[in-house]
């Protein structure tokens, strides 16, 4: 849903960029993006929790690469971090 809305506001900024909607169809672009920010950390750390790394590791690591100006970026390098020790020690 949250994806569709920001397709949809983008689309918007497309077509109409000097528009006084464009702008506030911007910031609501920006609320989509720590929107769906906050749902990957939230999805990664229930992996974390329930003790799958893989997982989590590749949602924080689809979190970085995909929202890295949302505000979760610490918090999910510091999971990053933490699965990878866990992963390692699966290992041995």
């Amino acid at each position: 849903q949250v994806a569709l809305a920001r397709d949809e506001f983008e689309g918007l900024v497309k077509r109409f960029p000097d528009n006084e909607y464009s702008l506030k169809a911007r910031e609501k672009i920006r609320q989509c993006l720590v929107y769906q920010a906050e749902y990957e950390l939230y999805v990664g750390i229930f992996y974390y929790r329930t003790k799958r790394y893989k997982p989590a590791l590749n949602r924080f690591t689809f979190l970085i690469e995909n929202f890295p100006d949302t505000g979760q970026y610490r918090e999910a390098l510091e999971y990053i971090a933490k699965c990878k020790v866990k992963l390692a020690e699966a290992k041995k």
